[in-house]
C-alpha cells in the first residue's frame, strides 16, 4: 500500500507526463509555408534521400547479377540484401531518380527503383 506521500508524488508525475504528451501533439504541420507530415508519436517521417543510394526490387526469378549487369553503366554495387528480392545499391555515376525510372520503366529485370530515404522518428 502506498503512503499519502507516495501517492502525491505519483499523481504529480502522472500530471507532468500527460502535459508533456499534450504539448508534443500540438506542433504545427506547416514549416516555411509548406505542409509537412503530421507529428505523430512513433511515426516515421521522410527527411531526405542518401546521395548515390537506391533500393531496387527485382522481378521474380531474377538474380542480382542480372540486375547489376543492367546497372553497370552507372557503376552499381550491392550494399545490402534487404530480402525478398529487394537490394540496397550504390552507384558511382548517379544519374538521378528520374533518369533511372525512365531507364527501367517496363523492365523485366528491375520492377521498381527508389531513392534510399532516411527517416527520423518523432
Amino acid at each position: 500500500m502506498l503512503s499519502k506521500s507516495h501517492t502525491y508524488w505519483l499523481q504529480i508525475g502522472t500530471f507532468f507526463a500527460g502535459v508533456s504528451l499534450i504539448g508534443g501533439c500540438s506542433d504545427s504541420n506547416y514549416q516555411n509555408g509548406q505542409l509537412t507530415a503530421p507529428a505523430v508519436e512513433g511515426a516515421a517521417v521522410v527527411n531526405t534521400s542518401i546521395q548515390n543510394e537506391y533500393i531496387i526490387v527485382l522481378a521474380e526469378n531474377v538474380s542480382i547479377e542480372e540486375a547489376l549487369d543492367q546497372l553497370q553503366v552507372y557503376g552499381a554495387t550491392v550494399i545490402r540484401n534487404l530480402k525478398r528480392g529487394r537490394y540496397l545499391i550504390s552507384v558511382k555515376q548517379d544519374p538521378g531518380i528520374e533518369r533511372l525510372t525512365e531507364d527501367f520503366d517496363g523492365s523485366e529485370i528491375i520492377q521498381h527503383i527508389q531513392p534510399n530515404y532516411t527517416y527520423i522518428t518523432q
